[in-house]
């Protein structure tokens, strides 16, 4: 029995929306689901749960016949797509349907809530702490030395750190309070080493911005650039801006900082996405102090809250050392 209409063929709606166009949708998708609800016996609003179990389980066949089965992005990407599509339905064929299953239609949509995407971070994506202290010794520019200090120290994403203010910052104890304005708005507060902060409003002459030329905040392409040059000649390794942010994170597991406080601190959505990405870090229970703190140390805690890293084969000056761990080591 048609749970879904009060009148009319369900069937023949569906034929007669095949190769709907509809912005930001791929047309297959949307066809995919209507093969699926014509295939089943299915309403549209009790088949979207159903749908999205059979992408899961059955995935999809090659020209071959092999059986592939599909990303949990793409997973995702399909059932955006049908409830896009029963969202149209709904809105071009309302008086069809009844008020309890409208009803349905928007619960259902709640519960259909496709896996996210697992994006474990591969080793090459970050490089062993011992690099990153070599690196920043090495960098000639003095710019771009003190934007990478403050890349280590900070766990910033590129764009975070140039859209850094000078009125946001906060001088306390050895530190400086960063607000940080990171994905969707969401604020953070992130912690800087005075002498890093000091020499970069020197160098850079900032009054606005942290990192200011001219009056304006520096471009985030050009910056990965210089970044990208610099690690391929001092290390021989493709890295970004980014990768000091996951060498940062790598490093906290390492040294056995929870999850949560690491989460927190580099402005992640929930504790989910920082151990799918971080997945590959084992986690100790030594040496858990690191030198930033979310919040201050306790007072008992403070000579004792810079924990070195690993040394590298090659000593790296104190200068550098004392850019990220806040004393000479």
């Amino acid at each position: 029995m048609n749970e879904l209409f009060r009148m009319g063929s369900e069937r023949a709606l569906y034929a007669s929306l095949r190769g709907l166009k509809i912005k930001s949708y791929q047309t297959s998708d949307l066809d995919q689901y209507l093969d699926f609800l014509d295939a089943s016996n299915f309403g549209l609003a009790g088949g979207l749960i159903p749908y999205m179990e059979q992408l899961h389980d059955t995935g999809w066949k090659d020209r071959n016949g092999k059986q592939h089965s599909y990303k949990a992005a793409s997973i995702r990407i399909k059932i955006d797509a049908a409830k896009r599509l029963g969202d149209y339905i709904i809105e071009h064929h309302e008086k069809q349907f009844t008020p309890e299953v409208l009803l349905r239609w928007e619960r259902e949509k709640k519960k259909a809530k496709a896996p996210k995407s697992v994006k474990a971070m591969d080793e090459d994506k970050y490089i062993l702490w011992p690099d990153v202290l070599a690196l920043i010794e090495k960098t000639e520019d003095p710019k771009i030395r003190l934007i990478m200090a403050f890349l280590a120290q900070s766990a910033c994403r590129c764009a975070e750190a140039l859209s850094a203010k000078i009125d946001d910052m906060t001088r306390t104890g050895t530190h400086y309070r960063i607000r940080i304005v990171g994905k969707g708005d969401k604020e953070r507060w992130v912690k800087v080493e005075i002498r890093i902060i000091e020499e970069i409003l020197s160098v850079f002459g900032s009054t606005t911005w942290l990192f200011e030329h001219s009056g304006r905040p520096y471009n985030a392409n050009s910056i990965t650039t210089r970044i990208r040059d610099i690690g391929r000649v001092v290390l021989g390794k493709r890295i970004s801006c980014h990768t000091f942010r996951h060498s940062w994170t790598t490093e906290q597991f390492r040294l056995g900082r929870p999850i949560d406080e690491i989460s927190k601190y580099i402005g992640h959505a929930c504790i989910s996405v920082t151990a799918d990405i971080y997945g590959h870090n084992s986690m100790s229970s030594e040496n858990a102090m690191l030198t930033v703190f979310v919040e201050d140390p306790p007072e008992e805690m403070a000579r004792d809250s810079v924990i070195a890293p690993t040394p590298a084969e090659e000593p790296v000056s104190d200068t550098v050392l004392s850019y990220l761990w806040g004393e000479k080591l």
